[in-house]
């Protein structure tokens, strides 16, 4: 299953607008990333979204339901451990 990891700040929000954003978020299946957030700046992960773009349109769903202007990147988590064709060539 796919890892995505979300990075959004809220422009002029305060703690109640970062609540509700959080609420939402959860409601979409994302988790919030605990040390990772802080003042404006939120972050969440989410496992049961198959691309990027499902995970784009549930953030913006989830931000339109608050009326806050938010900034936000969207990552795909890899795995570390696992050699991918051209780390093999370099190894060899």
């Amino acid at each position: 299953m796919k890892t995505f990891i979300v990075q959004v700040q809220l422009h002029d929000a305060g703690m109640r607008e970062n609540k509700s954003f959080s609420t939402e978020m959860k409601k979409h299946s994302f988790s919030p990333l605990k040390g990772k957030s802080g003042g404006s700046r939120l972050a969440f992960e989410c496992h049961n979204r198959n691309s990027i773009n499902e995970v784009i349109n549930s953030v913006l769903q989830a931000g339109s339901s608050t009326g806050q202007k938010l900034s936000f990147t969207v990552m795909k988590e890899k795995s570390v451990g696992k050699n991918t064709g051209r780390e093999k060539q370099e190894q060899e």
